[in-house]
């Protein structure tokens, strides 16, 4: 058998949510709950890749800033693996993996497959044949990515480094329009006109905000007024 060791970008639920998912009847009990993962990225394949290609992947990376975003899932589906997933568009999930994929090339970041898989939880990879059901959701927010190699027949998961995503939380200045000495309701603000708003009031507050990889951790600043 070739040996593979896949590396991907990915998010792990947190333990609540792992413990959750572990109790779920149709997960397979012989794999451990901190195997659990969403793969947000697949890059290559580490095993058969040059030598340079590891670094420079981490390279890139280590330039990436991007916000927390929400992942959910309500139901389970047999698709040649047993999943969890969701009929919801996961906008903001889908979008980060946009992201992401676009700073990778635009940091000359080497990889060969290249998807952004619909986001779900691999939870028996055997499969069991049975139909897709409804679940109580499991949802957490995605506060940290990881670059992790799969070691393929062997259960094992390699972390390569680790980032912290942005957690803001804005308070916006509302804005009254007034014409011809009527008011008129306050529209919501748009991500934009609060970074401004903040940036001119300073009222912006972060709550996390960091990257640590390959060890490496560096202070951060949100809307340049910086967090201490």
């Amino acid at each position: 058998m070739r040996t593979r060791n896949p590396l991907y970008i990915m998010a792990k639920p947190p333990p609540e949510q792992q413990a959750l998912i572990a109790a779920l009847p149709r997960n397979d009990p012989a794999r451990g709950p901190h195997l659990l993962h969403v793969t947000l990225v697949s890059l290559f394949d580490l095993h058969h890749a040059p030598p340079d290609w590891l670094p420079r992947t981490i390279a890139a990376l280590d330039s990436f800033e991007g916000a927390a975003f929400p992942l959910g899932f309500d139901r389970i589906e047999n698709r040649k693996a047993v999943t969890l997933r969701t009929r919801d568009p996961l906008a903001q999930a889908r979008a980060f993996q946009q992201r992401l994929v676009h700073h990778l090339i635009a940091h000359d970041a080497p990889f060969t497959l290249g998807t952004t898989p619909e986001p779900h939880v691999t939870i028996n990879y055997h499969g069991d044949r049975l139909r897709a059901q409804k679940m109580a959701p499991i949802g957490w927010t995605v506060d940290e990515i990881i670059l992790m190699e799969s070691v393929v027949g062997k259960t094992i998961h390699v972390e390569h480094g680790l980032s912290l995503l942005r957690l803001f939380r804005f308070e916006p200045i509302p804005v009254q329009i007034e014409k011809n000495g009527r008011e008129h309701p306050v529209r919501l603000a748009s991500e934009g006109q609060l970074r401004r708003s903040a940036q001119q009031t300073g009222i912006c507050r972060q709550e996390t905000l960091g990257h640590a990889w390959d060890g490496m951790c560096r202070a951060a600043t949100c809307c340049d007024t910086p967090i201490l």
